[in-house]
């Protein structure tokens, strides 16, 4: 019976994770107390949580709480909040390490569940927009503008860049059911998977990550030239991989919204004069939080500013430097103050060299892993989460965490499951 109700929570966990932080806080708190229960009453079901990922995500957590030492005491309920945000790096690597014996016959089903869930959110953001569309003008003319970005997802409590960093998880995970069993799917099946993933890519154009854009275009790419190269036939991999970028980049761009963002990134025909301390659009906005965030870094590159100091530096810096739209929203709007919008810069800023090095050594150490075990599934996802965090400080953010330490730990629990693609028969020389 505890086996039963950790795995139905842990369901839980994975499908409320595209909605509302409250639903999934709960699942996961349910979670752990599930998990505790195998503890006491079912630990020969266990194994020991320690390995050499689930150590160095906990050392990175300590890391942080050892930065609460050097953090001002004012600044404490701050740095206490950013700790509490990271504590699935704890909680995940103990309960799914431990419970990977467990977990790993519900591999697929849980990627599975995950991607519908995300097919779920998507058809709510898009029955919001045509419904607000309806209240403006009974559907007489479409405005785009319900249909882009942050408006796109607001319905279900999500950040465009990390809803659209699901959305392409959910269709590698699709795409690998497909490939892995199209021999034996009904012609149901296979249309339905099909059908799902033109309709995903369709919301990944609506979401309007243009960093996501680049990541999926990137994996996407590798994994048609790998795919193609394994049955010998990396010409014609080449070909379908050129003719599905230009497909996905014009359906994308065939969004008004997108097309005036990248304008405002060119400054299309002078049109757009979004640069210097007045910059207001998303990508300006960034070169100038990652002046002040590099700039920071470098004055204390070694220990950083603690768990709870870096944000009131960097808001600081923006005042100094009078970048308007940076603290605008902090002093007129009462909104959320900017973080360093990159993982790198952030954990710089926070731990110092030594947290940016046991980074790049958890990335490192993950990504030599899926390679070894040929793993494909985690190699997508580690190549994603990637791109996302040159762009944004996603371990500031629920969002962000529960998603990596999540799919991190259930995606090394059985790489065998997505290792072993059925490929036609290799072509004779």
């Amino acid at each position: 019976m505890y086996q039963k109700i950790f795995i139905a929570l842990l369901f839980l966990t994975v499908l409320t994770l595209p909605f509302h932080e409250l639903l999934n806080s709960y699942s996961i708190i349910l979670l752990s107390i599930s998990w505790l229960s195998l503890v006491i009453f079912q630990r020969a079901k266990l194994v020991s949580p320690f390995n050499t990922i689930s150590l160095s995500l906990i050392g990175f957590y300590l890391l942080h709480v050892i930065g609460l030492i050097y953090t001002p005491s004012q600044k404490l309920p701050e740095a206490n909040f950013n700790l509490e945000v990271k504590m699935t790096f704890v909680i995940f690597p103990l309960i799914l390490s431990s419970a990977s014996n467990l977990i790993s016959k519900y591999f697929r089903k849980l990627l599975t569940t995950f991607a519908i869930s995300c097919i779920i959110a998507s058809f709510i953001c898009v029955s919001n927009a045509v419904y607000k569309n309806y209240l403006l003008n009974q559907l007489k003319s479409f405005h785009t503008f319900y249909f882009t970005n942050h408006e796109f997802v607001n319905i279900i409590n999500q950040h465009a860049s990390y809803f659209a960093l699901y959305i392409c998880f959910s269709i590698y995970i699709i795409t690998y059911d497909f490939l892995k069993s199209k021999n034996k799917s009904t012609l149901t099946t296979k249309t339905i998977r099909l059908s799902s993933i033109f309709f995903l890519l369709l919301i990944l154009t609506f979401a309007g990550s243009r960093m996501m854009l680049i990541g999926f275009i990137v994996c996407s790419f590798a994994g048609i030239f790998w795919y193609f190269y394994a049955i010998g036939r990396l010409l014609r991999g080449i070909i379908v991989g050129v003719l599905i970028t230009s497909i996905t980049v014009a359906v994308f761009f065939s969004n008004p919204g997108n097309i005036t963002r990248l304008k405002k990134i060119i400054n299309y025909k002078g049109l757009y004069n979004d640069k210097g301390q007045y910059a207001h659009s998303g990508f300006q906005l960034r070169l100038n939080i990652w002046d002040c965030a590099s700039e920071l870094a470098q004055k204390k590159i070694f220990w950083g500013y603690g768990t709870g100091e870096a944000q009131t530096e960097l808001t600081q810096c923006y005042r100094d430097k009078d970048y308007a739209a940076l603290y605008y929203w902090v002093n007129i709007k009462k909104g959320p103050e900017f973080n360093a919008h990159n993982e790198f810069l952030q954990t710089t800023l926070t731990l110092g060299l030594l947290g940016l090095l046991t980074l790049i050594g958890i990335l490192i150490l993950f990504t030599y892993k899926v390679i070894v075990s040929r793993n494909y599934m985690g190699l997508s996802f580690i190549i994603l989460f990637f791109f996302i965090m040159i762009t944004e400080a996603v371990f500031k953010t629920q969002k962000g965490v529960v998603f990596f330490n999540l799919f991190a730990m259930i995606t090394l629990t059985h790489s065998a499951s997505y290792s072993a693609i059925n490929y036609p028969n290799k072509k004779q020389n």
